[in-house]
């Protein structure tokens, strides 16, 4: 069933924008980005899709202006928060995650986290500054999978080894990878986890015990799968290594491309709960 709702009339259009709670975000596409706006919608459950029939509504009469038809607009309390112009589909997902990543809706406040049962997304406890990666692209860092500015890309082959120290223990649940938009393809396919294992290089991985293989396939990307963990095993864990083995292409001089990851558990020590939010409020 698809999760983007065609606005047929100016009185629907004003419904839909008041059916949302307080700060939630909707998106609005007046534009030709129509076919990766269901996809998006399934990668963002939280945030409300509109697409404006601009045959049949005048946008000016929806107080969008007569520019609209070449817009997508988001919008807060009813009101334009951000736009963008043309159909770009790579500058849409930024403007979503900007604005959804302060999305106070369905998922309720951040001090509701403290109290949520089961898993809780813990990326933020992961210790940014200290992240590390062999053979990432100069222009596509690390670094890029915490803050959505852009992603990570390899550079002389498919592998990637991504180390990241935690600023505490946790328990690691689960995992999620998101691919970059219409670069399926390029995402990473076989994986190696290592819990607590310090500068590991890519031939000192050969001799070491993973402790999770992963494989993934393009359809979890395409419904934006997280991968379960074997929670026994990652009980306390301070540094998780990513050795990312090939790519969905299978050709090993073909980039590597990751566009986020998210992780999800909880803290061994739980004074820092109320800071996360729970694993069904992420986008």
């Amino acid at each position: 069933m698809s999760r983007v709702h065609q606005i047929n009339s100016k009185e629907e259009f004003q419904q839909k924008l008041a059916s949302v709670p307080p700060n939630s975000l909707t998106v609005v596409d007046f534009t030709a980005v129509s076919p990766v706006f269901e996809k998006l919608s399934r990668e963002f459950p939280d945030v409300q899709f509109l697409k404006v029939d601009v045959d049949k509504v005048a946008v000016g009469a929806i107080g969008c202006g007569t520019g609209s038809r070449r817009h997508c607009h988001c919008y807060k309390n009813g009101q334009i928060v951000d736009s963008m112009s043309g159909a770009d589909p790579n500058g849409l997902v930024k403007l979503i995650r900007k604005h959804a990543n302060t999305n106070g809706g369905a998922g309720g406040s951040s001090s509701d986290a403290g109290s949520a049962k089961g898993p809780v997304d813990i990326t933020p406890l992961v210790d940014v500054t200290q992240v590390d990666c062999l053979n990432q692209h100069g222009d596509h860092g690390v670094r890029n999978l915490f803050d959505a500015s852009n992603h990570l890309e390899s550079e002389v082959d498919a592998q990637l080894m991504i180390s990241m120290p935690f600023q505490q223990a946790v328990k690691l649940h689960s995992i999620k990878l998101s691919a970059v938009l219409d670069r399926v393809d390029q995402a990473p396919k076989k994986i190696k986890l290592y819990a607590n294992v310090r500068t590991l290089g890519f031939e000192e991985a050969e001799n070491v015990t993973e402790t999770q293989e992963l494989e993934l396939t393009e359809a979890d990307y395409e419904q934006g799968a997280t991968i379960s963990l074997r929670f026994v095993k990652f009980q306390s864990v301070n540094y998780l290594t990513l050795f990312v083995v090939s790519n969905q292409s299978e050709d090993e001089d073909t980039p590597t491309l990751i566009d986020r990851i998210k992780l999800y558990g909880s803290p061994v020590e739980t004074t820092r709960m109320e800071n996360l939010k729970p694993m069904s409020d992420d986008h």
